[in-house]
């Protein structure tokens, strides 16, 4: 049975496209739980007493962010401490249908890898738009459900 997304890529990479301004966004020096805890003017000690926790364990939860080991359980509650709402995404580098492409690329250059090899020992070169055409052709006829199976 075919895998199917819950969203296609088309789509995923368009909702990407409009967000991709986002990913430029630094997070803060101190992080954005110090930083928005400063901005609404509160003291660790009151944070602390708004997660619960001691005033030592505030600090450590703001330090535990900027070192980025602090766990996204913690985070939620931090966010809800500060009245805040936790906005969660991966972003892709490219658009997910380049990732694909170029993963379906990499799979047909390794399949005609053992080809090459065998050729070039024989002394039988091929033109370049020949091997393109090859490519793209294995490029057609890989199985989408085993393009990643491999590293």
């Amino acid at each position: 049975m075919p895998l199917r997304p819950r969203y296609p890529r088309t789509v995923l990479d368009r909702w990407f496209a409009v967000r991709s301004r986002d990913r430029e966004r630094p997070v803060p020096n101190g992080g954005w739980i110090r930083t928005i805890r400063t901005a609404l003017g509160m003291s660790t000690v009151q944070f602390a007493k708004r997660l619960g926790v001691s005033q030592s364990t505030a600090v450590e939860i703001e330090q535990s962010e900027i070192r980025g080991s602090l766990q996204l359980s913690t985070l939620k509650r931090a966010a809800e401490a500060l009245d805040c709402t936790v906005m969660y995404a991966l972003v892709p580098r490219t658009s997910l249908q380049q990732a694909v492409d170029a993963r379906t690329r990499l799979v047909a250059h390794r399949q005609r890898a053992a080809v090459d090899h065998t050729m070039l020992l024989e002394d039988q070169r091929v033109a370049t738009e020949e091997i393109e055409a090859e490519l793209d052709e294995l490029a057609r006829r890989i199985n989408p459900r085993t393009l990643w199976n491999d590293p």
